[in-house]
């Protein structure tokens, strides 16, 4: 098994990092790596598509939901298994000024050592882009009063693109 992980404190409570982990058609908005179509809980399967660097061509698989407990861990587990798998996951704690953030990739199987040295050469970006994205998209996000606007409605906003 090999595993790589990356911690951020974020300026935002558990809840509002736990929204913006399982609003997935907004994750263009943070994750320049990962898409996914779907609702997060767990046992389902999701769309999930990859790309090992921003605006290269993305590899579309199916995902397993192990884990969603909010507002606490996500995990996404991706592969053949036996063969290779990767879980994707976040794990998400209070702290003093906000939420503690952990995102984390683990890979097992067979061919571990192949997807371990594709990991090592993403250079840990794949792991610290999307939470540094994140942290800057919950800074910019507004907050939204609860019972009015599109959002009451069933309506989602169009997405804010980051700069």
């Amino acid at each position: 098994m090999f595993e790589i992980s990356e911690t951020r404190e974020m300026a935002a409570s558990p809840e509002k990092v736990w929204r913006a982990l399982t609003d997935f058609a907004a994750y263009g908005l943070w994750n320049p790596y990962v898409r996914v179509e779907g609702q997060a809980v767990a046992g389902t399967r999701v769309r999930y598509s990859f790309s090992r660097a921003p605006g290269r061509r993305a590899i579309v698989t199916d995902a397993l939901i192990l884990i969603s407990d909010a507002p606490k861990r996500l995990e996404f587990d991706i592969g053949v298994p036996g063969l290779v798998q990767a879980t994707n996951w976040y794990a998400v704690e209070a702290a003093p000024e906000g939420a503690r953030v952990t995102h984390g990739l683990r890979f097992s199987g067979l061919l571990t050592f192949v997807a371990g040295a594709i990991a090592r050469r993403m250079d840990r970006g794949y792991i610290v882009h999307p939470l540094d994205r994140l942290q800057r998209h919950l800074r910019l996000e507004r907050p939204r009063a609860r019972g009015t606007g599109s959002a009451a409605k069933g309506k989602r906003s169009p997405p804010r693109k980051l700069r």
